[in-house]
């Protein structure tokens, strides 16, 4: 029959070449549209590296910025064979590094899904990972994630190795790779408890059990050390530099840090958040609910006995989202290192339903066929937004045609300039700033002696009107400004949506924003509106831009009553009370454990270290029942331990 064909076509065809040809073309989907931005470098980590290589050369490596690893700066620097070349002209080796390294993880999710169950999972969790729209999207940038993402899987490729003969020359390798991603981004250090488990897993019944785990552990860590002293000497040469830049990006990422840029997070859900975005732009609606569903399938599949390699991916997918998923700063990227793992669990249990089924084996395929041909329809709507102009040198080409030489033009601080071939005078509306009725004076001030406004992104107007209570005037400003209350008119506004064969993922930068009307983001073309995607997603490589010009001329007197004049919410009527902003926004929260020299600090540490160690059991057991190694007498302090 023609179901059994198809399926017997798949397994006797030979799998390295299948998934070495997914992954050639997944370099190209990844290599499309390299030159995206015509070298404005629009991502604000990758202009940072490119920066730094370009002034690092064999005979200074030192970066001296250490908020990430040297590895990727160092890999640059040998793939571009140390020539002078620019921050502009460094994007094209760099993005073709990240490129290749995210194609490489290709083959290491299908060698892992083979590993799992069959050659069928190996080649879907290929596809799947190959048509990621994250793992596209960030390929296009020079950044950390598609190096660390790799090293990450290829852990836990070798964790699994070590399920099948643990030997010291896996050991070692496990460290190097260790030591490798922690040269990378510190934060990979969430995967040492996954090698521990790997080793325990795979210690033999001989009486020297604890001995032989310490030992490979203590080949682990030095190794690892090793490996990260080589290859990142300068973060521990200047020490003090690199634990202060660690220390902040973890204060950035816990939202203890008040960055502009992490205000979009304020007031978002942990883990509900992340999957949501998962299904809207990640992996997209139709990958990403089958994502969704094939975790609580393989979290159902762990009552099989002796399921170790399952188990290995699923305590790494559940100790990573579950450490990330619940930190204040949610950018996409975060989830990179585990999008492999999900395609790996789809795939699992596509083919696993696929096996299983046998009266309707026909209708499953060609379920499974329109749903992959769903998926593939998300990847190369989105692709389509690298094959034209980038949104930023349309908008200047548009604001050519409509403002004079030399006219005054306002654009939002922390955000790009827009690209234009004539001259203007630029001037910064700094709208981050705490309200005040002096920063709406200067407002009013700026806004009637201008001749237009622009906005590069939603960066702004999609954070701060969220925020009422800190920024009532400056919400009531962008509520005046859409409206045309202001003397200024909406000329242009380009919200790029990603569409193929006449269907749209449209999206909608207003949908989380009360108190703004506006109307135009509405799409007449076929498809669905996926409400709000995040920020990272859309900033970079298809922004939605709005530009404004000055029609009406109003004075600095009547654009200041406007904006103070609060009459679209109640609370805000005539009072600012800012007792109650402080309270909601004001200092940073250190959490229940800061010390202060608080005795009740230590006690209430101590408890609820306890209540965590015994609620840790359960799982510890769910972990252990695979092993032969001995811990009942050491459940306690392995709990406490993880």
């Amino acid at each position: 029959m023609i179901n059994e064909k198809i399926v017997s076509f798949i397994k006797e065809k030979d799998f390295y070449i299948v998934v070495t040809a997914i992954s050639i073309i997944g370099f190209l989907l990844r290599f499309y549209g390299i030159n995206w931005d015509n070298g404005l470098l629009f991502h604000p980590d990758e202009r940072q590296l490119l920066m730094i290589s370009s002034q690092m050369n064999l005979s200074n490596l030192d970066p001296g910025w250490y908020n990430y690893g040297t590895f990727p700066l160092y890999l640059l620097e040998l793939f571009s064979l140390n020539s002078e070349w620019n921050i502009y002209e460094l994007r094209f080796p760099g993005r073709i590094l990240s490129s290749i390294f995210d194609s490489s993880t290709i083959i290491i999710s299908g060698l892992i899904g083979r590993k799992l169950y069959s050659n069928i999972t190996g080649i879907l969790a290929s596809f799947f990972y190959s048509i990621c729209v994250l793992a596209i999207q960030t390929s296009h940038f020079f950044v950390v994630d598609t190096f660390l993402t790799f090293f990450t899987t290829l852990i836990i490729f070798y964790c699994i190795k070590l399920n099948e003969k643990l030997t010291i020359n896996r050991i070692v390798m496990v460290g190097i790779l260790f030591g490798i991603s922690l040269t990378i981004k510190i934060s990979s250090a969430l995967i040492l408890g996954i090698i521990l488990i790997a080793i325990i897993f795979n210690i033999n019944s001989s009486k020297g059990r604890l001995n032989d785990l310490l030992k490979y552990y203590i080949l682990v860590l030095f190794s690892s050390f090793l490996t990260f002293f080589i290859l990142n000497p300068f973060s521990l040469i200047n020490f003090s530099d690199f634990l202060l830049a660690s220390k902040t990006q973890s204060d950035m990422a816990r939202g203890l840090i008040d960055f502009p840029y992490t205000r979009q997070y304020i007031n978002t859900t942990p883990y509900i958040y992340h999957l949501v975005q998962l299904v809207k732009t990640s992996l997209g609606p139709i990958a990403g609910l089958i994502g969704i569903f094939s975790i609580l399938f393989a979290f159902k599949k762990l009552e099989i006995n002796n399921h170790r390699n399952l188990l290995i991916l699923f305590l790494w997918f559940l100790l990573y989202f579950g450490f990330f998923g619940a930190i204040h700063t949610k950018f996409l990227r975060y989830m990179l290192p585990i999008i492999p793992i999900i395609s790996i669990f789809s795939s699992y249990m596509i083919s696993y339903l696929l096996s299983k089924s046998r009266k309707y084996k026909r209708v499953y395929i060609a379920m499974v066929i329109i749903l992959l041909s769903g998926s593939l329809h998300y990847t190369f709507s989105f692709i389509q937004i690298y094959s034209g102009d980038h949104e930023s040198i349309s908008a200047g080409k548009f604001i050519d045609k409509e403002f004079e030489e030399g006219s005054v033009l306002l654009k939002e601080h922390w955000d790009e300039a827009l690209k234009t071939n004539k001259i203007y005078t630029t001037k910064e509306l700094n709208l981050y700033d705490n309200d005040s009725t002096s920063k709406a004076r200067n407002l009013a001030n700026l806004l009637s002696s201008s001749d237009g406004i622009y906005l590069t992104t939603k960066r702004l107007v999609s954070t701060i009107p969220r925020l009422e209570e800190r920024y009532p005037l400056t919400t009531n400003y962008y509520r005046k400004l859409f409206s045309e209350d202001l003397g200024y008119k909406l000329i242009r506004s380009n919200i790029i949506s990603p569409s193929s064969l006449g269907f749209t993922y449209n999206s909608n930068p207003f949908s989380r924003i009360k108190n703004i009307d506006f109307s135009p983001y509405e799409k007449n073309e076929f498809g669905i509106n996926l409400g709000w995607i995040d920020e990272s997603f859309s900033a970079y490589d298809h922004p939605e831009t709005f530009i404004f010009k000055n029609t009406k001329k109003l004075s600095s007197d009547e654009i200041f009553n406007i904006i103070v004049e609060i009459n679209h919410n109640e609370n805000y009527l005539n009072s600012l009370n800012f007792k109650k902003v402080n309270a909601n926004y004001g200092d940073s929260y250190f959490g229940f454990f800061n010390s202060r020299g608080s005795i009740l600090s230590v006690i209430s540490w101590y408890i609820i270290l306890q209540i965590i160690s015994i609620i840790s059991i359960p799982l510890l057991w769910l972990i252990f029942k695979y092993s032969k190694f001995p811990f009942i007498g050491s459940v306690k302090i392995i709990s406490l331990i993880l």
